[in-house]
């Protein structure tokens, strides 16, 4: 495998699905953090989004962490299965809802950081109500084999980083869902999940 430099934050979901699935399959990967002022330029000058992960190979430079998970398991000849025993269609549903989720809680999180009243935004509420209701729609479709399952597909390490984030960011209550909640529970101390823990 060509050596990848990956640029992010420890606390990125996204950017920790590309380094879970570097350590599953014990590729090595160099972490570029993207909190220090030079290394942030070094992100806005390879990625015209400004967002993370972005991930370079050579001259190579890949954005978005799906794209970026599929070039190292393509260059290095592993495999990962999306969603076991689930047809194309439902994988697919499984995984946009779980981004979708994420996405808006992340978007709500920084409104709210940054002072906004849910309250007095009809958007903010909007995407506070997106998230409760994805939330509910998969503990509801998250099967005994997704609970049983003990070897990570891209929709296990997507939905246990979506999780994690909302329990280290404290953005939605995941105990509010018996499944998600016994899930993250699960999955916790894998080697690789444990050990991309973000920093408190």
């Amino acid at each position: 495998m060509q050596n990848m430099e990956l640029f992010g934050t420890p606390t990125s979901p996204y950017v920790r699905r590309v380094r879970i699935t570097a350590l599953e399959f014990d590729l090595p990967i160099e972490m570029i953090d993207t909190r220090g002022p030079r290394e942030q330029e070094m992100l806005r000058s390879l990625n015209p989004l400004w967002r993370v992960p972005a991930a370079r190979f050579g001259d190579e430079v890949v954005f978005d962490s799906a794209a970026i998970i599929n070039r190292i398991l393509e260059d290095s000849g592993n495999h990962m299965e999306t969603a076991p025993g689930k047809p194309y269609w439902e994988a697919s549903n499984y995984l946009h809802a779980i981004d979708g989720a994420l996405n808006s809680a992340i978007n709500s999180f920084y409104l709210k950081k940054d002072g906004v009243d849910p309250k007095t935004i009809d958007y903010l509420a909007k995407q506070d109500a997106r998230v409760g209701n994805t939330m509910a729609y998969l503990n509801d479709v998250l099967h005994t084999e997704d609970l049983a399952c003990t070897c990570p597909s891209t929709a296990a390490v997507a939905l246990f980083t979506t999780l994690d984030w909302m329990v280290f960011r404290k953005a939605y209550d995941v105990s509010a869902h018996s499944a998600l909640a016994q899930f993250h529970s699960n999955w916790a101390e894998r080697p690789s999940f444990a050990a991309t823990r973000p920093p408190k």
